[in-house]
């Protein structure tokens, strides 16, 4: 038994004798591969089933989320905003405005230096548009502001920036600058500003309305961020002339040195101006003595004295 069971060796798998090995035949994988396929065409087809339901849900959810969140938020910020609105239209505590608190002269002539009626500066101020109070204090009582020259025709009532900067005026061809001087641009000191050097170079009477207006503003750009409603300042209306007119300008008020002709009524060199003159009315204390002797019918027929003795 030994014998035979020595001459028993194990079998070879290299031994032809043998059958080999099984190995998966080209059926049994492409079997597989089927499957593989198979799986992936159900994935497919079931995303595209479910892909309606997919897209639903999130637009579902997405208009959850802005019904909850977004548009609260929307129409909070949209109160906001109308009640600063409101506020601005009432004239809230929140608006402010630049004024004139002098007007300048209702004439004036080119070059020279503008001035009030009264000869004094002419006075920009920043006020509460509530209360009219003078904003002596903080960022607004020390803004740099600018001035410019706007068209007489400018309705006041309107002072919206687009408008306001739409009437604006510039200098015509070939001409210099309509407005010049170191204070153009000025800051306000505790919320006034005087503007003492400043002068029109050209007259207004190429204007339909043959007038101007003088216009100012905030022109600190963190300044209109922080406070974006400052209303800007219009002044009334004006007339400019030709300096080489200004011999002839009458004094308002006139003074008692003033010779005659500065009194309105009375034209320079004029037929009534020669016959006061030659009956010894050379100035404005002179008529206003002849005034209170004579009175005023007899002082409008004053003759001249030259033509008179003439006929003598």
């Amino acid at each position: 038994m030994d014998i035979k069971g020595k001459n028993k060796m194990p079998s070879n798998d290299d031994d032809n004798s043998h059958p080999k090995r099984a190995r998966p035949s080209s059926s049994s994988s492409s079997s597989s591969g089927t499957g593989a396929g198979s799986e992936e065409l159900f994935g497919v087809e079931f995303l595209s089933r479910f892909r309606p339901i997919f897209r639903n849900w999130v637009q579902v959810e997405v208009k959850n989320a802005l019904q909850t969140q977004v548009h609260p938020l929307l129409e909070s910020l949209r109160e906001r905003k109308g009640i600063r609105e409101e506020a601005i239209i009432e004239g809230g505590i929140d608006e402010f405005k630049l004024v004139f608190s002098n007007q300048p002269a209702s004439t004036m002539f080119t070059n020279n230096e503008i001035k009030a009626e009264n000869g004094e500066a002419v006075r920009v101020e920043i006020c509460d548009a509530t209360t009219n109070a003078i904003i002596s204090t903080g960022p607004l009582s020390s803004a740099p502001i600018g001035l410019v020259l706007l068209d007489g025709d400018y309705d006041e009532t309107n002072r919206s920036l687009i408008e306001f900067n739409r009437n604006i005026l510039s200098q015509r061809y070939e001409k210099r600058p309509l407005i010049v001087g170191s204070d153009i641009k000025l800051n306000l000191k505790s919320g006034v500003a005087s503007i003492k050097s400043v002068s029109i170079t050209d007259n207004s009477s190429w204007m339909k309305s043959k007038k101007f207006r003088f216009g100012a503003k905030i022109i600190d750009e963190n300044i209109l961020a922080m406070y974006p409603t400052i209303e800007a300042a219009v002044s009334q209306p004006f007339r400019v002339m030709d300096h080489r007119g200004e011999v002839n300008k009458k004094h308002h008020p006139p003074s008692r040195e003033d010779e005659l002709w500065r009194l309105e009524g009375i034209r320079k060199d004029g037929i009534y101006h020669k016959n006061l003159s030659s009956y010894g009315i050379k100035n404005v204390d002179d008529f206003l003595l002849e005034y209170q002797k004579i009175g005023p019918e007899r002082l409008r027929k004053v003759p001249n004295k030259i033509k008179m003795n003439r006929l003598i």
